[in-house]
């Protein structure tokens, strides 16, 4: 099984902020999520942000990414 782990650079929070946006359950989760890449990606060059926004598109086609996720912020609840 993989696991996602906590984000280490900017790029990869990306990455994951817009993959969130992607499989958010509600709209409202979907914005919240959207703002925070948008926040991230203010940090980005432009060529880094297109090269996230592609390994994103990449590992969202991945067939288990939804589950990946959801056990991610599962697990990142119980941590809390």
């Amino acid at each position: 099984m993989t696991t996602m782990t906590k984000p280490q650079t900017d790029k990869e929070a990306l990455v994951l902020g817009l993959l969130l946006a992607l499989v958010a359950p509600t709209d409202e989760l979907a914005q919240k999520a959207s703002a925070m890449a948008d926040n991230i990606a203010s940090r980005l060059s432009t060529d880094e942000v297109e090269a996230c926004k592609a390994i994103a598109r990449a590992q969202y086609q991945a067939t288990d990414l939804p589950l990946l996720v959801w056990r991610h912020l599962r697990h990142q609840a119980t941590d809390s």
